[in-house]
Formats: C-alpha cells, sequence, structure tokens
C-alpha cells in the first residue's frame, strides 16, 4: 500500500521531523518506508523502485547525495539514533548517519550517489 496523504512536517530540526514521520508511518502499520529529499533531480522511479528492493532484505537503505547528505533513507524498522545528533545540512550527515547505521549493526545498502539542490549553481542546466 502507497501513503500519498499529506501532512504537515513536526519537528524543531530535519532530525525530528523525519524520526515523526517514520514513526507515525510506522504506528499505522507501515512495513516499509522510504523519504526522499524533494531537492534531487537526479532521482528516478529505478532508484525508488530499487530501494524498496533493497529494503526487502535489508534493515537500511541509503542514497548519498554528493554534497555528504543523502537524498533517500529507507527502514523496516525505526532506528532513531539516525535522527540525533547530526549536523543537519552539512558535508557530514552522510558519514555521521553511517557511523550510525555500523554501531546499529545491522544491513543495509546504499543507492547510487546523486547531486541534490543546496544553491543555484547546483541545478542541473536543463532546468534553468
Amino acid at each position: 500500500m502507497l501513503f500519498t496523504k499529506k501532512k504537515l512536517q513536526d519537528g524543531n530540526d530535519l532530525g525530528n521531523r523525519m524520526e515523526h514521520a517514520f514513526a507515525t508511518l510506522f504506528k499505522l502499520g507501515y512495513a516499509q518506508i522510504g523519504i526522499i529529499g524533494s531537492d534531487c533531480f537526479e532521482l528516478t522511479t529505478e532508484n525508488l523502485q530499487r530501494a524498496f528492493i533493497e529494503l526487502k532484505s535489508n534493515t537500511i537503505v541509503i542514497g548519498p547525495s554528493k554534497d555528504g547528505g543523502y537524498y533517500f533513507l529507507g527502514m523496516r524498522k525505526l532506528c532513531l539514533s539516525l535522527f540525533k545528533d547530526k549536523q543537519w545540512s552539512t558535508k557530514h550527515v552522510f558519514n555521521e548517519t553511517m557511523v550510525d547505521v555500523h554501531n546499529l549493526n545491522c544491513s543495509f545498502s546504499w543507492l547510487p550517489t546523486l547531486r541534490d539542490v543546496d544553491e543555484e549553481k547546483d541545478v542541473p542546466a536543463c532546468m534553468l
């Protein structure tokens, strides 16, 4: 079942908002949950299909972005440490997240590294 209803984000920072989104959907009974960054123009249907295929056999799936963050985070169970003590919107967040993934000692998979948009120079020429 695909969750398609829109809801306002809840939380003081990006980590709180992502944690709330995952927690809400797991409480509703969803078994695989993925969130995406809306600023990743390179994200394709194939990337998302691969992410959910990978979630069938991995607890966490993450799609790194070239700037040191990530454009996709998927889980089969709520892993709260992924949302704590991060330098959100910096080049450090992917590495900080992967430290937590390793500390959780759970199965994980990476998606291809893609570019996201943080500044005007990051917008693909075809979008201008």
